[in-house]
């Protein structure tokens, strides 16, 4: 079982995942389904299920360890509820909330996880994301001391929370700055380029998010 730190306390990140070793007899979830059980150390949607039944769960747990290096999986609650992906982009450790998508998802082959299939830009929950979240999660990544780059959260909208799932130091697939460009007249990638041959970038900061 993880204990939050405290700097997870600081900064409001609850709910980690209980993490149980498959020798772990004693497992009470009869009142926790419908679950998602995980590799620790896989990625890509690799050994990752739904679990719906007790009957259903030591099943799951050995075909999702077979992706697992270090023969423990993690067992979390599975939200089956609207997504949203934000976008920030830092300039000399500014952080700024380009702009937040509702995400449009679908499974893809049978796939447990569910994958883009499109965006709507500015998502509707754009406005809430800005006051109850933003605040947070920009003290966190002040705290980490990032400077410049692109960053993407993808987030389960549960209710009122927002709940953060899978962040991306990076672009994304989904080719956000050909978007972007047309939005707002800001091109991510170009900027990316751009610093990476001139340690700066062209036009960063005069961009104003909605």
């Amino acid at each position: 079982l993880h204990v939050r730190s405290r700097r997870q306390r600081q900064m409001c990140i609850r709910d980690r995942p209980e993490e149980i070793d498959v020798e772990e007899k004693n497992i009470e979830l009869m009142d926790k389904f419908p679950f998602l059980i995980k590799p620790v150390d896989s990625s890509g949607g690799r050994g990752v299920y739904v679990c719906n039944n007790m009957e259903d769960m030591n099943n799951k747990i050995e075909r999702s360890l077979k992706f697992s290096e270090s023969n423990k999986v993690l067992i979390e609650k599975y939200y089956d509820c609207e997504e949203i992906t934000a976008f920030f982009f830092f300039d000399q450790g500014e952080i700024i909330l380009t702009s937040v998508a509702d995400r449009i998802v679908q499974s893809i082959e049978g796939s447990t996880i569910k994958l883009p299939t499109g965006y709507i830009f500015h998502s509707k929950y754009y406005d809430a994301f800005k006051t109850n979240v933003f605040p947070k999660i920009e003290k966190l990544f002040k705290s980490l001391n990032i400077q410049n780059g692109m960053l993407f959260a993808q987030c389960l909208v549960d209710g009122n929370d927002f709940r953060i799932y899978d962040i991306g130091y990076r672009l994304t697939g989904s080719l956000e700055y050909i978007v972007f460009e047309q939005m707002f007249d800001f091109n991510p990638l170009e900027e990316l380029i751009y610093f990476s041959t001139s340690g700066q970038y062209k036009t960063c900061l005069l961009y104003t998010s909605p």
